[in-house]
């Protein structure tokens, strides 16, 4: 597998830690882009996503998360650095939505297939313990505002003191030669509902994919 293919890990999502806002400086939130009216936009991807009621930006993924992704993917050739966080929302610290993309100089289908087939395969490996997988879906597809994803689900389980089980989905898609990944962390229905609606109704305009750099 090439150096500069990419797996986006679930891990962000599952080693999360407790967020708390300091100051205004969104660039702890999301590396571009701006919300205006509940609605996050991104000028250079031309996506837009509705923030649902009761979510709030959320402070992107520690270096020791990324580090440890880092250390599983780098003994199989695979980068997850410069990693570009278009939004990063939660209702609280076990419901959570991340947006994340990566160029590639030759991303393909081949590769993303790929990718999300190690990302599924090592997911058990990637949590920290005590976090317990209890159940892997298998890898399906799905259509969001007419990009095609590759997408799985999973459970896991947080044990006491928490004693809390967490699900979470995983998408991947490619956008020209971006790799698209979202991160999905839920605890019960509503907030799958909340968040899923949200999703599901994205918008995209992939023409402004050609002037990212």
């Amino acid at each position: 597998m090439k150096a500069n293919r990419i797996g986006i890990v679930s891990v962000f999502i599952i080693l999360f830690s407790v967020s708390c806002r300091s100051g205004e400086d969104m660039s702890a939130y999301f590396d571009e882009g701006r919300i205006e009216n509940n609605t996050y936009i991104s000028d250079s991807t031309g996506w837009k996503m509705m923030i649902p009621e009761g979510w709030k930006p959320a402070l992107k993924v520690k270096s020791e998360v990324e580090n440890k992704a880092k250390e599983i993917y780098g003994n199989i050739g695979v980068s997850v650095s410069s990693l570009i966080w278009l939004l990063s929302i939660e209702k609280d610290k076990f419901n959570v939505f991340r947006f994340f993309y990566k160029v590639a100089i030759s991303a393909n289908n081949d590769d993303l297939k790929d990718m999300v087939t190690i990302e599924h395969k090592l997911l058990p490996e990637m949590l920290l313990p005590p976090i317990e997988i209890i159940t892997i879906r298998p890898i399906t597809k799905e259509i969001i505002d007419s990009i095609e994803f590759l997408t799985y689900s999973y459970e896991c389980f947080l044990p006491p003191p928490i004693n809390k089980k967490l699900y979470g989905i995983s998408y991947m898609g490619l956008v020209r030669n971006k790799y698209v990944g979202v991160s999905i962390n839920y605890t019960n229905l509503e907030n799958r509902k909340e968040i899923m609606d949200a999703w599901f109704n994205s918008t995209f305009d992939k023409s402004k994919w050609k002037s990212i750099r």
